[in-house]
């Protein structure tokens, strides 16, 4: 078979809420062990735990608001709990690429538009305008001490399935949750490719919560394709009227297998609505060329803040965010402690310095200026006392 395959990545948080590993189990050993929820679930993670690397490139695209849009090429790589997203989506109209890295503590974003990506070095005054991101850039620096961060790394990072958890405000493996809240199998069944499938019921009780009440998770464990998540729905139900009910439902189309064993979701769509189908926004997957523990050319190590950049760093709630002037190096060559900092200097640096040149090549030329200024004093007072007398 081909070393390349397919996966996907939810914008990509529902990315990971599809794509699996794993090894061929027969009907009658998931039927004849009479097996929990536990024990399924157990495999369908431990089957994770088998990739070591991955590595493809793919294709998404929506219908939001009755409106298609397609978005190729985008790629996707992690290895020994290091990750790397680059995507394309549209903000403001504008076509834009995010770059999302994650080193196994730390996490990087860059914004760019799509025809100036990739961005080695840049101007500092002609791209941070007004504030600290203009024309569709932005860089961002998230420690691993921030959890909210660290959270939000997890669904881009195999050999795990996250979830994202209303209420707790995080990121759950499908294990995690089970071995939390109340899980039953309410069928195995076969679909109409053949493949049997364990649907598992996950009910997260959240009685405590002022704004949520008790909510769903529905899977679907492919077990013909090695513990593979066919479909799913995560449901959240509000102690208020808006909204109703959020519903994400995600359904694998196609799989493809890959040498050794390895099964992937390669074809699959994504629905969210409020209880109707009928209106949901769509999203669509479909991977291409894709690598599993093989000999990558990775691109893990390749990623940078473009030189001269404004870089924000996220920092504790009660703390205002840190600003980085990003170097040659790959690393701050300037700090400010705030905003307010960094605004003070580039005001100086890009709108007086275009009046006033900063650089001491231009140190004659200011001392010239400032001569000239005070003999025209000179010039003007003594004008002021012949006239009077």
């Amino acid at each position: 078979m081909l070393d390349t395959c397919s996966s996907s990545f939810f914008s990509l948080s529902l990315f990971l809420l599809t794509v699996c590993y794993g090894w061929s189990v027969s009907p009658s050993q998931v039927v004849a062990s009479e097996p929990n929820a536990l024990e399924i679930v157990k495999k369908h993670d431990d089957a994770w735990g088998k990739i070591k690397s991955i590595q493809f490139t793919y294709t998404w695209g929506h219908n939001f608001d009755g409106v298609d849009k397609s978005f190729p090429n985008c790629y996707w790589e992690s290895e020994e709990g290091k990750s790397r997203d680059i995507s394309v989506f549209i903000d403001d109209n504008m076509e834009l690429c995010k770059d999302f890295f994650y080193d196994g503590e730390n996490s990087y974003q860059l914004t760019v538009p799509q025809n100036k990506y990739p961005i080695k070095d840049m101007k500092f005054c002609d791209y941070v305008g007004s504030g600290l991101g203009s024309e569709g850039y932005s860089a961002r620096f998230i420690p691993g001490n921030i959890k909210s961060m660290v959270d939000d790394s997890r669904f881009r990072l195999p050999p795990q399935r996250y979830f994202f958890v209303y209420g707790e405000e995080t990121w759950m493996t499908i294990l995690e949750l089970v071995n939390k809240y109340p899980a039953r199998i309410v069928s195995i069944r076969r679909n109409a490719s053949g493949d049997d499938l364990v649907d598992i019921v996950i009910e997260c009780n959240m009685d405590t919560h002022e704004l949520l009440e008790p909510w769903t998770l529905k899977v679907s464990i492919n077990t013909s394709k090695g513990y593979n998540i066919d479909s799913d729905r995560l449901s959240a139900v509000t102690k208020t009227k808006l909204p109703i009910e959020l519903i994400t439902e995600s359904t694998v189309k196609k799989y493809v297998e890959i040498k050794g064993g390895y099964w992937i979701p390669s074809d699959w769509d994504t629905l969210i609505h409020n209880g109707n189908p009928e209106v949901a926004d769509r999203v669509n997957y479909v991977i291409n060329d894709c690598r599993i523990n093989g000999t990558l050319n990775s691109r893990l190590n390749d990623f940078r803040f473009p030189t001269n950049s404004p870089v924000i760093e996220a920092t504790p709630a009660d703390h205002p965010e840190k600003v980085h002037i990003w170097g040659e190096n790959n690393e701050p060559v300037r700090s400010f402690a705030d905003h307010e900092a960094f605004m003070e200097y580039r005001y100086n640096e890009c709108l007086y310095g275009k009046f006033l040149p900063q650089k001491s090549e231009y140190l004659l030329l200011r001392i010239s200026l400032v001569v000239l200024g005070l003999i025209m004093i000179i010039v003007a007072l003594y004008r002021l006392y012949a006239k009077e007398r």
